[in-house]
């Protein structure tokens, strides 16, 4: 499950007891989190510590294997923002555009022909 807490609310007290309340009968509910200061806030610590049941995991501080956002930003860096000859942001903007749509296509065609 995918969800993503408000960034003015402190790590989401809230988000966590929505977890507890949709997984009663889990022993332990694991959330895995980036190092965002949001997910180490004193009220979320609070919230934490009445619910013995959920344990926050942080990701190491640069984890590029764990965070698959990290290997698009390079696949992007290097094929397109890397030696740009881009004259205006407008047109840069517009090949990271085209770029990204490509690439969501041809990965969604593979995910299709694995699946299928």
């Amino acid at each position: 499950m995918r969800l993503r807490a408000a960034r003015r609310r402190p790590h989401s007290p809230s988000l966590l007891r929505h977890l507890r309340r949709a997984h009663p009968r889990a022993r332990v509910i694991h959330v895995i989190v980036d190092n965002y200061s949001i997910h180490d806030s004193r009220q979320t610590r609070l919230a934490l510590a009445a619910m013995p049941k959920v344990r926050l995991h942080f990701l190491p501080p640069y984890s590029p294997t764990f965070n698959p956002i990290e290997r698009l930003w390079l696949d992007l860096h290097a094929e397109v923002t890397r030696n740009h000859r881009c004259r205006t942001l407008e047109e840069l903007m517009k090949e990271v555009d085209h770029h990204l749509r490509y690439r969501n296509r041809t990965r969604a065609t593979s995910i299709t022909n694995v699946v299928a």
